[in-house]
């Protein structure tokens, strides 16, 4: 057995894991400030801005503290860049600014990975309990529920709902324990 005892849950997050950002969302909001994009460039770029974004062992990678404000401006940003933009810089602020605030209105990370929704159905008849925690903004339960995986999980905790002073301070290990995370 790969492990002893047994696992008798799993905790996912969602961006990069379960969902990943919709270029037609992203596409369609920068389009609305001006910025034309190719949706399928914008989902291209994902493996890209991954390697840009990893984390340096020992270097605190701190995304939240804001409410993700300046973390998700930065990635928005990038994600454009990486997609073949190269014009006005005013316009690509212009863009950041509409996808962000759209993004914080209704997740653009709402892109099932393939074959995301029978992995977690598999996880559950195997009888493993599944939960996510994520340092989303408050966006990632609804978001969950409308792309269909919200009934495959247990538990869904949001750190910007489950603890809306401080985003990033909750920690994995209180996930199970959330009043909030219960269904």
């Amino acid at each position: 057995m790969l492990f002893e005892p047994p696992p008798r849950a799993i905790l996912l997050d969602v961006g990069f894991t379960l969902t990943f950002c919709d270029g037609r969302q992203i596409a369609a909001h920068a389009a609305s400030a001006g910025v034309t994009l190719d949706p399928a460039a914008i989902e291209a770029a994902e493996g890209a801005l991954r390697a840009e974004l990893r984390e340096t062992p020992g270097v605190v990678h701190r995304t939240h503290d804001d409410g993700g404000n300046r973390f998700l401006g930065r990635l928005f940003r990038r994600t454009i860049e990486l997609a073949g933009y190269a014009g006005p810089a005013d316009a690509l602020e212009r863009a950041v600014a509409v996808v962000l605030r759209e993004h914080l209105g209704r997740n653009v990370w709402c892109r099932v990975g393939w074959g995301v929704p029978d992995a977690l159905a598999r996880l559950r008849a195997a009888g493993l309990r599944l939960a996510v925690v994520s340092n989303s903004e408050g966006t990632v339960e609804a978001m969950l529920e409308d792309v269909g995986l919200r009934p495959l999980l247990e538990t869904v905790v949001d750190s910007a709902v489950a603890n809306p002073t401080r985003a990033s301070s909750r920690s994995p290990s209180t996930a199970w324990a959330s009043p909030r995370s219960t269904r």
